[in-house]
């Protein structure tokens, strides 16, 4: 639903913004305008939609349209006549779709969490830039790197679009990254860099086709939002290194990525496959059975109270930040004590904490006292210094 007309509700399931006015239901519910999809890479208006796809868009703005509307309920009532009027399908399939578009919005809970296939030879990966923007010059060492490694890249000239600081607006942003989450010829995406912006579009997203055809989403940092949404369908996910980075990336970080993505020894586990010289590997042995979730600290802290926070509880979780003040550390581990998620989780895992400041009266604690602090009192293993962060040694984790 967008906002451009007060008066009046907008639909588009893909970016265009010079249609919005097209796109336009009228205020009687007389005409039913909608984006299908792509057809030779542009956006094709159908009037004649299916009675299904019109269904599921009036369900949508039965649910949206009484929000924000004085008149809302008087609206919604007439779309349910409408509806009823002129649609004869069935109740039993609309009752379906209902559910599972419940079931997309809420988080689940598994005993285990799916997998995507692995990647072969001639798999197909897609490149987007859901939050900060980028230039075709920066990608061009991870388009190689696909290559030799016997892929193909998926982008075009829309990854590069700028809108100050972000790769275009919310909009488009999300219409780029929603068609390859739909799109069953994707195999994976590989997100190209962070920064900020992921969870401004987390909600304009459907991931109904995504479940349908699920597919490996690479990245971390601000990507941690699209990991945690992923997670909450049950599906893993690779926290990784990202396009910007490849060119300063060691070999480590590049093949551990490699084997995540084609099941090799690095896809098996947190403590299996390569890591650092000297761990102590039967410490943590116990900790191998557990899924694990998580990613940057300040983006998780930025999830806190909200359906997207990871469910920690019997899980491992893994942090890591850049950037960062020492008091604001201790403010995001204090937050997610106070808040529960730092009590039943099985262990923390705890990456790179890179390029840390502090004020110039000191707070008087390092990173790991402040994290030392918050956790010691239950007992779980603390694992330290993992190499996965904003760090060039930046390994590969299969989340969940």
């Amino acid at each position: 639903i967008m906002g451009e007309y007060k008066d009046l509700p907008v639909f588009a399931r893909y970016d265009m913004e010079d249609l919005f006015e097209k796109l336009l239901i009228t205020s009687n519910y007389d005409i039913y305008n909608i984006i299908n999809g792509y057809e030779d890479g542009t956006l094709k208006i159908l009037q004649n939609v299916t009675r299904a796809e019109t269904v599921e868009l009036l369900h949508v703005l039965e649910q949206k349209i009484e929000i924000d509307r004085p008149y809302g309920r008087t609206k919604t009532t007439k779309i349910n006549n409408n509806k009823n009027d002129l649609f004869s399908e069935s109740e039993e399939k609309i009752e379906k779709k209902q559910i599972r578009k419940q079931r997309v919005g809420k988080k689940t809970k598994r005993s285990v969490m799916r997998s995507p296939e692995y990647l072969k030879n001639g798999s197909r990966i897609a490149i987007v830039a859901p939050a900060r923007k980028i230039r075709e010059s920066e990608i061009m060492q991870a388009v190689r790197w696909i290559k030799e490694k016997g892929f193909e890249a998926v982008f075009d000239e829309r990854l590069f679009i700028e809108s100050n600081q972000f790769a275009g607006d919310d909009i488009q942003r999300a219409a780029v990254l929603q068609e390859y989450l739909d799109r069953r010829d994707i195999d994976a995406i590989m997100c190209a860099r962070g920064g900020y912006g992921t969870i401004r579009i987390i909600d304009m997203l459907d991931f109904s086709r995504f479940e349908e055809k699920p597919k490996w989403v690479i990245g971390y940092s601000d990507i941690t939002v699209l990991h945690a949404r992923i997670q909450m369908l049950g599906y893993r996910s690779i926290h990784a290194t990202m396009p910007i980075n490849f060119t300063g990336n060691s070999d480590a970080a590049l093949e551990t990525l490699y084997e995540a993505l084609t099941g090799g020894e690095g896809a098996r586990g947190l403590f299996s496959g390569r890591w650092l010289q000297g761990i102590d590997k039967e410490r943590y042995k116990e900790l191998e059975r557990y899924e694990v979730v998580g990613g940057n600290l300040s983006v998780l802290y930025s999830m806190l109270g909200s359906e997207l926070f990871p469910d920690t509880e019997g899980r491992l979780l893994f942090i890591e930040d850049l950037d960062e003040y020492l008091y604001h550390i201790d403010r995001m581990m204090t937050a997610l004590k106070r808040a529960g998620k730092l009590s039943k989780i099985k262990g923390l895992v705890v990456g790179a904490f890179t390029d840390m400041h502090d004020n110039a009266i000191p707070f008087g604690m390092t990173v790991k006292e402040i994290i030392q602090e918050k956790v010691s009192e239950y007992g779980y293993p603390v694992v330290w210094d993992y190499p996965a962060g904003h760090i060039s040694d930046n390994h590969a984790i299969v989340l969940g």
